[in-house]
């Protein structure tokens, strides 16, 4: 089986570019091979040809009236390319407004999967293109599970690069001062991580603490530059260091005494199940698909969005508490070495991708006969 994923992005940063990383990965279906279109560049070429896969240099477009033309032959070298590569499944990895990919499956009869998320809107063409939509958890496709096309809504489970985990690597990657407590947060530099709230909470920290913030890019304008001056404002530059996106943020991570996630909105962060398998303290927020990954008190600390005081006092109270860090940290690690495995994870996109391969094809003996 021939599968093609168009990933859009090559953004090793992002949730759903490392899903499709980690789906190829774990993929042990021998029968099954993975073609990657989309913006690729030269280093994730060789992230994809390292896992077995291949590449393919063409770029999903959506409808625009105002380039017909060009929309028409981005179909028609589709078309070329399923035929050419004998794809059998397309996964496209963000849906768009009608696009072109998704419009050369439907002429060709290509079964169409696509991440879940976003809102419904009956008036997207790909909507009726799109056979199945695949999400981690129901958090992810809330939208779409409440509308009439629930039912092509599968929940497929989490993707996660456990073996990263389980490395021994010895590297310090900072010198612990001693009687410190260190938190860190790792992801995005974007409004909906909270990054302003956790800045203002952590100004009322009482123990000897420090956070490490790594992700995105420092000098890009706009949040960063906003959340650099908050950092000056509230005196904390000697207790908050600042990194840009790390490929070894892992070892930031082990280091670390405490994960702290204070979001405004999510599905079901990677980052908290890295956290969580390394047996680390949790404090994050009762948003979105987290309270599915975390239990209050059980497996880390929740609190609510937005709220500067509560999560102050939570972080203080698991700074204090080295019972309450180590209770926390073995709970979330016992609960994600039973719970997540990207290799289940991967079979179930398999059998969804098998099931549609086999109605295609009753479908046309049905149409023959």
């Amino acid at each position: 089986m021939n599968i093609l994923i168009d990933v859009d992005s090559d953004d090793v940063r992002k949730g759903a570019v490392n899903d499709v990383l980690d789906l190829i990965r774990y993929c042990q279906d021998p029968d099954i091979k993975f073609y990657v279109s989309g913006k690729i560049s030269n280093q994730f070429n060789i992230i994809i040809d390292n896992l077995s896969g291949k590449t393919i240099k063409c770029r999903n477009i959506s409808l625009s009236y105002a380039s017909l033309p060009e929309f028409i032959m981005n179909v028609v070298n589709w078309i070329h390319i399923l035929y050419k590569y004998k794809i059998d499944i397309i996964h496209i990895n963000y849906i768009s407004w009608r696009p072109s990919l998704a419009l050369a499956g439907k002429i060709t009869g290509i079964p169409i999967v696509s991440r879940a998320g976003g809102d419904y809107d009956k008036n997207n063409f790909s909507i009726r293109w799109i056979s199945r939509y695949l999400a981690n958890c129901e958090a992810q496709a809330v939208n779409l599970l409440n509308s009439p096309i629930r039912d092509r809504v599968n929940i497929v489970g989490d993707l996660i690069n456990v073996d990263r985990m389980c490395t021994d690597n010895v590297v310090i990657p900072f010198n612990k001062e001693s009687n410190t407590i260190y938190f860190i947060f790792l992801g995005q530099l974007v409004e909906r991580k909270g990054l302003h709230i956790l800045i203002e909470a952590f100004e009322r920290m009482k123990i000897k603490s420090k956070l490490l913030i790594i992700g995105g890019n420092w000098k890009d304008a706009g949040y960063p530059q906003e959340i650099k001056r908050k950092i000056i404002d509230c005196h904390l530059q000697d207790m908050i260091n600042i990194y840009d996106h790390r490929d070894d943020a892992i070892l930031f991570l082990k280091q670390s005494d405490v994960f702290v996630l204070p979001s405004l909105s999510e599905a079901r962060p990677r980052s908290i199940i890295e956290a969580m398998l390394l047996g680390k303290c949790i404090v994050t927020t009762k948003v979105g698909g987290i309270p599915t990954l975390i239990e209050d008190n059980i497996t880390g600390l929740l609190v609510p969005a937005a709220d500067v005081e509560s999560l102050a006092v939570a972080l203080n109270n698991v700074a204090e508490s080295i019972e309450l860090r180590n209770r926390l940290g073995g709970n979330a690690r016992n609960y994600a070495k039973n719970k997540f495995d990207p290799r289940e994870t991967a079979e179930n996109y398999v059998e969804i991708y098998k099931i549609l391969l086999k109605n295609k094809r009753e479908k046309s003996i049905c149409q023959m006969v």
